[in-house]
């Protein structure tokens, strides 16, 4: 792969891709001196402003000229441009020779790395026009092409590149799904996520890479693992022809894989049911959900009275007929983008009882870490489980006074070390360097103490005795990478224009003096990163930062090398982290890639005393069923007799292999 410097802004940005992906236009250009520059400037301009018909006639008047003056650069710059605005203006019978005539430029480049963009919105216009199997054929070459720009890169590299690639994913499952082929779209679905994820388990546990999954190897992972999959994919427009456009998802796929090989296909159209955005939706219900912010607005045609409701009605009922009766058998979903916020155990049917009830769940990223997992060898590991409950807390930074203690998960720590008959390490002793030793022989991981996303606000409720984090309000960035702050101005603002699909803009990168991470969070080229950490006793033995200051960090977690069979994070928002294309990357994703074979993560922040009992029952539980999406679920239910409301036991989820 190509690797260049192509741009200098306050610091080296290394990119990766062609010259023409980035684009530094003067903020003045005098006319009388150079015609082919100001009509470039003007075209580019109006097609910022959403102008397409009038940048279609100026892109024309510029091919004119260019081709008088003989500038090849002007030339290609005017037919590149004329394409995008006539498919944006959705005339898109005429915008297919266009495409077809850039497809041929790249494919005689050097590099071809512009190619697969050029086939992607050559698919979108033919898409447009109808023309679906031709579309199809034009993104499987795209495929090809965005998989090997992404092979061999490092994890967050990867992530970071697919979150620009996505688009071409998603649109091929629509072409396939117009045809009436969605066993063939359910294929893309799986290929299309936690595909770098998959490379890190590989790297890991295997002696050769593993192509993604057929139909027919889908169906054996469902029947081996004797679970049901649930298939979730978002798709939207999915026009990314200026490479700032928002893809909100307007459509819901959903497949149901038995054991016995039977696949059933369900489409809902979001809009229809009155969803806007499934992300504010999402957020919404779970805000009313756990009722701990205060009630949110929804607004929509779904049945119900409530957010658990109105989530059954979206995400379930349309699949509950092909889901198994019997309460014990494996159900395994595999969420997309906001869906992996949504709570399951806790929606609620029409007759009120809750998903956990009449279901044995377990979440994961896709169908190939099931094959991975069940495919790797058993743990040898036989060391002394590790159990850390309520270290001495630590001060945050830019705080006076330490984060609150944890009295329930210190007893919650004690309970579950006296059921595996060993000695917790509590307060002082909760520290990094004590608990290194036996981290990579240890079969078991417990940690119930505070977790965290970025870093923790300033207005913790001191009675409150939750374990939580909550996101300080100057982050620039949500948990999707968009911008917290819109007002800010972008790379484009300032005259700087980058085409996603295959651009790495690393950290300290200012445009215009606004960071990076804000400034180009519409185009998704900025460097992933990898959020969370796990609250410990701070420690003066290390020289970092993070474990001398008491936080055990996902950078710092993917670097071990476990044999663990269980880790439990019995803290707030484990589950949760930077939601990207190539599924949740933070805490949970950190342990399974660095060895642990399944993880119980939390959703939201966790109320100490009942999850003190629920983590309780779950380990005795599992002394009497191996199979620990069982025993977490008998725990759900148990705890849900004392604790009735879902913030009390409905935050947990399991990920990985069952027994």
């Amino acid at each position: 792969m190509l690797r260049s410097p192509l741009l200098s802004l306050s610091l080296a940005v290394t990119l990766w891709g062609m010259p023409s992906l980035i684009q530094s236009l003067p903020a003045a250009i005098a006319a009388e001196t150079d015609p082919l520059l100001e009509l470039t400037q003007r075209a580019h301009q109006q097609l910022e402003a959403g102008q397409f018909e009038a940048a279609r006639d100026t892109y024309r008047q510029l091919l004119d000229r260019a081709t008088r003056e003989g500038s090849d650069r002007a030339m290609n710059d005017a037919r590149l441009g004329q394409a995008k605005a006539t498919l944006l203006a959705q005339h898109y019978t005429e915008a297919i020779p266009q495409w077809e005539q850039i497809v041929t430029h790249e494919r005689q480049t050097p590099n071809h790395s512009g190619l697969p963009l050029a086939l992607t919105n050559l698919a979108l216009a033919q898409f447009g026009a109808g023309q679906y199997r031709a579309a199809e054929m034009a993104l499987r070459e795209a495929v090809i092409a965005w998989d090997s720009l992404r092979a061999n890169l490092a994890d967050l590299d990867q992530v970071t590149l697919f979150e620009q690639q996505a688009h071409t994913y998603r649109l091929l499952q629509k072409t396939l799904v117009a045809q009436g082929n969605t066993d063939a779209a359910l294929v893309v679905a799986e290929a299309s996520r936690a595909q770098s994820f998959v490379e890190q388990l590989v790297r890991k546990y295997r002696p050769t890479p593993a192509p993604p999954l057929d139909l027919a190897a889908i169906r054996a992972v469902a029947q081996r693992e004797n679970t049901t999959l649930v298939v979730y994919s978002l798709v939207g427009d999915e026009v990314r022809v200026l490479g700032t456009e928002t893809n909100e998802p307007t459509t819901l796929y959903s497949w149901v894989v038995s054991p016995q090989g039977a696949i059933a296909f369900q489409t809902l159209d979001l809009q229809a049911v009155g969803i806007e955005s499934l992300r504010t939706f999402v957020r919404q219900t779970r805000t009313q959900l756990i009722d701990r912010f205060g009630r949110g607005r929804i607004t929509t045609t779904l049945p119900g009275d409530d957010a658990a409701d109105y989530l059954y009605q979206l995400l379930i009922a349309p699949i509950a007929a092909h889901l198994p009766r019997d309460p014990a058998a494996s159900v395994t979903i595999l969420p997309q983008d906001a869906l992996f916020l949504v709570p399951f155990a806790t929606l609620r049917n029409p007759a009120g009882n809750y998903l956990i009830e009449s279901h044995t769940l377990q979440v994961a990223p896709n169908v190939q870490t099931l094959a991975i997992a069940a495919a790797t060898p058993a743990r040898s590991s036989q060391g002394t489980a590790v159990i850390v409950g309520n270290p001495t807390m630590p001060t945050l930074p830019q705080q006076d006074h330490p984060l609150s203690a944890l009295p329930g998960a210190e007893q919650e720590a004690i309970a579950v070390a006296n059921l595996l008959n060993t000695t917790p390490f509590l307060g002082s002793q909760a520290s990094f360097a004590q608990i290194q030793p036996h981290l990579a022989t240890a079969s078991v991981l417990h940690f119930a103490t505070h977790g965290l996303l970025s870093c923790v606000d300033t207005q913790i409720d001191p009675n409150e005795s939750l374990r939580y984090e909550l996101r300080c309000p100057n982050f620039p960035v949500d948990i999707y990478g968009n911008a917290i702050d819109p007002s800010l101005s972008t790379a484009r603002d300032n005259n700087v224009f980058v085409n996603p699909g295959a651009v790495i803009v690393g950290g300290n990168v200012f445009v215009g003096g606004v960071a990076a991470e804000t400034s180009l969070a519409r185009e998704k080229v900025v460097r992933v990163d990898l959020p969370g950490a796990l609250v410990l006793t701070a420690d003066d033995e290390f020289a970092t930062s993070d474990l001398k200051d008491g936080f055990l960090t996902s950078r710092e977690i993917v670097a071990l090398d476990l044999t663990a069979d269980l880790v439990v994070l019995s803290a707030c928002d484990t589950g949760q982290g930077r939601i990207t294309g190539d599924g949740v990357v933070g805490l949970s994703r950190s342990f399974l890639a660095a060895g642990a074979a399944s993880v119980v993560v939390s959703l939201w922040a966790i109320p100490d005393i009942p999850t003190a009992m629920l983590m309780t029952e779950f380990y005795r539980n599992l002394r009497h069923n191996p199979d620990k999406a069982a025993a977490l679920r008998q725990a759900m239910l148990t705890t849900m007799e004392q604790y009735p409301d879902p913030i009390n036991w409905g935050a947990f989820v399991f990920m990985g292999d069952r027994t």
